[in-house]
């Protein structure tokens, strides 16, 4: 699988591949394209921006990342890196799958969109902890208590430099802020899932762009959907998955949930 794990670029009319960006062999497990060890393929969600940089020059730049928490910014043209920044903390991932287990190996992973705004990258990273298995020619993960599904934890909402990778400010979140973020009005529209408590699940945010400062957040007591919300007509909408009912009620399948927002 010669282009697992890499940000591919085709030449439209032709269906030509054009050029394509290893994530795996750039400072994780080994130093080779394959293979993935720790699931730590290439997420959702890529981006072209326009960036221009301290010397005057503006390149086409694509953003794309993985679940290793690695984030790569490219060149539009020759998929050349322009630069490279791992979000988050890691701990142990040089350690290979084996019978007896790695011990458990943190990193953090990107599962959603991010989005761009004028010269900055809003982004959401979950920390990950798992201990990796070999059963075989097969393995299996374990997860740590007080976590959700594939060892999901804590995490952080990131407001990032485009032309060079460095961190502006971050918010750092005690559930996974598993939702994709939306700029509009000088406003990010985030948020995280707050797991294990039934009267305060999702959890809707709204930060100053520039700041990160929180300026408000609602509880739609559901999960929120990766894909995050949208905006359209002044409002913002909000998908779910199932909505849990006090006093244990049947679950409501997903739900939209729209906001007005003022100007």
């Amino acid at each position: 699988n010669l282009y697992s794990n890499h940000m591919v670029a085709i030449d439209i009319q032709s269906g030509k591949i054009k050029w394509a960006t290893p994530f795996i062999a750039h400072g994780t497990v080994l130093d080779v394209n394959v293979p993935d060890t720790h699931d730590w393929d290439t997420s959702w969600g890529s981006s072209v921006s326009n960036v221009k940089f301290d010397n005057g020059t503006v390149k086409k730049v694509v953003i794309g990342h993985d679940k290793a928490g690695n984030l790569i910014a490219m060149d539009a043209l020759s998929g050349d890196e322009i630069w490279w920044t791992t979000l988050g903390k890691q701990i142990g991932i040089d350690k290979i799958p084996a019978p007896e287990g790695t011990g458990m190996i943190w990193s953090y992973g990107v599962y959603n969109y991010h989005a761009i705004d004028n010269d900055t990258l809003y982004i959401t990273a979950t920390n990950r902890g798992l201990n990796f298995f070999t059963d075989g020619i097969s393995g299996h993960k374990e997860a740590p208590d007080d976590s959700i599904e594939q060892g999901l934890v804590n995490g952080t909402i990131y407001a990032i430099e485009l032309k060079n990778g460095n961190v502006k400010w971050k918010l750092d979140t005690e559930y996974p802020p598993r939702v994709s973020p939306l700029v509009s009005n000088e406003i990010l529209y985030t948020g995280f899932i707050e797991f294990g408590n039934k009267e305060r699940n999702g959890i809707v945010l709204a930060l100053d762009k520039n700041t990160g400062q929180k300026i408000w957040e609602y509880n739609v007591v559901a999960s929120i959907s990766p894909v995050g919300g949208s905006i359209g007509n002044g409002m913002l909408f909000i998908p779910t998955e199932k909505v849990n009912q006090r006093d244990n009620a049947e679950e409501i399948g997903g739900s939209i949930v729209a906001f007005g927002l003022k100007g």
